[in-house]
């Protein structure tokens, strides 16, 4: 039976299969990002991280550790509102937007002490 030989890649194909690997990312992260924005924006009230992944499964298995990394990088860049809940466990609780306008304030405020 002949060796078997390993063929190494030349330095264009790792530039073409990194590109391809970084363009699945980005398209993974848009569709991750959309469907937690999809599924925000049906509640009613705000979501804890395990419940949207719960949510988002059936569509897309992910980890919970997957979405809450998403969560914070939309939070920080201020697409999504975060709230720190203290019931049943410290965790925070997500929302797409202001549910009601008595909450603005509570929300501005927890806002800025996050950021501070």
């Amino acid at each position: 039976m002949a060796p078997l030989t390993t063929r190494t890649k030349r330095p264009q194909e790792l530039q073409e299969s990194r590109r391809t690997r970084q363009k699945c990312s980005a398209d993974f992260g848009e569709v991750l990002e959309g469907l937690v924005l999809s599924e925000l924006g049906k509640a009613s009230n705000p979501v804890s991280i395990k419940d949207l992944q719960l949510r988002i499964s059936p569509t897309l298995p992910v980890a919970v550790v997957t979405v809450a990394s998403a969560l914070d990088r939309m939070y920080r860049e201020g697409r999504v509102f975060r709230r720190l809940v203290t019931e049943g466990g410290t965790h925070y609780v997500y929302s797409t937007r202001v549910l009601d306008v008595r909450n603005l304030a509570e929300i501005s405020i927890t806002n800025m002490e996050d950021r501070i």
